[in-house]
Formats: structure tokens, sequence, C-alpha cells
């Protein structure tokens, strides 16, 4: 599952920040402005390919390495997936670049360049899985029998109720910042910056 959560953050996180900066600075937004394509067709565009090629790569890499551990592993069966895990890894991929897609168009919106956005990016996304690694470390650390606890807490984890948590949690995410993007993405606001 890391690798379905990284990959599309790293793709879509160097793609991204090129979509309208990039277009700022080398002076080719008012062109894409001026076209007649509707603003939410120049906006889900940015977005698609930034999320379809990404999303394809994290397919593609499942897929190899699953040839991978076929053919060391090789004892006369096909080793696959479980059902649950194969939609698990196809789904956050898929829900990860679309975050990260989603964020860095924002940014992008905002950013006089593409170094600026990536940064911005980058700083945006990485903070969060930050925090989220020092809740164990304070758990040990700072709760008096954190040790026992945290390992109480994984223990009665259920690894599919978490999982669909974390994806309910990230198709709010997306769509939230999907219509954020809408709603900053102004052809004519664009125009002036």
């Amino acid at each position: 599952l890391l690798a379905s959560v990284f990959i599309p953050m790293m793709l879509v996180g160097m793609m991204i920040p090129e979509s309208f900066a990039g277009e700022r600075e080398r002076h080719t937004l008012g062109t894409l402005l001026a076209s007649r394509l509707p603003d939410q067709a120049i906006l889900f565009g940015k977005v698609a390919v930034a999320v379809g090629y990404a999303w394809g790569m994290a397919l593609m890499l499942l897929l190899v390495s699953l040839v991978m551990v076929n053919v060391t592993h090789w004892d006369g069966q096909v080793l696959l997936y479980t059902p649950i895990m194969a939609l698990a890894n196809v789904a956050l991929s898929l829900l990860m670049a679309s975050l990260v897609a989603g964020l860095g168009v924002l940014i992008s919106l905002r950013a006089s360049t593409v170094q600026e956005a990536q940064q911005n990016l980058m700083a945006a996304t990485l903070f969060p899985l930050v925090l989220l690694q020092m809740i164990p470390l304070l758990l040990l650390n700072v709760v008096p029998d954190g040790r026992a606890r945290l390992k109480e807490l994984v223990a009665a984890a259920n690894p599919m109720q978490i999982i669909l948590i974390v994806m309910a949690v990230l198709v709010v995410l997306d769509l939230g910042l999907l219509k954020a993007a809408m709603a900053r993405f102004k052809r004519a606001r664009l125009i002036l910056d």
C-alpha cells in the first residue's frame, strides 16, 4: 500500500506545479486562457493528465511487482494480490493522485514560478505525513504505558476498516480540493495576473 500512496504523490507532485505556474513562466497562460475552451475543460484537462499518468504508473508498478514476486518465489503456483488488497491499491493510488493534483492546482494557480509551486506543494503534502509519524512516537514516549496502549490499538485495529476510513476521507478531501480549484479558477483573474 505504501507504493500506491507515495508513487502517485511523487509523480503528480513533479507534474502538476507546471500546470499553471509553468504556463505563467513561459508566458503561454494568456494564449491558453484566450482559447474557446470552457474553464472546467482547461482545469480538468490539466488535472486529468497528471492523475492519469501517475495512476497509470502506479498500476504498472503494481503489475511489475506482482510479476517479480512470481518470478523470484515461483513454486508452481501464481501468486496474486487478494481482491481486497488489489482494490485498496488501485483505489488509494487514484485517490492520492487526485488529492495531490487538486492541491497542486490550487497552489499552481497562485504561484508565480514553478519552483515556488513545487516547494509549496511538497511542504503541504509532506507536513501532514510528518505529523502522522509523530503520533506513535508520542504514544511511546509521552503517554504512560504508551507501548502497551500502542500494541492494544494495533491488535484491535481492523485493517479493512482503516483502509475504508482513509479512502472515505480521501474522497471528501479530493472533492473539496477540486471544488476549491474550480472556484479559484477564474479566467479574467488569471489573465490579469
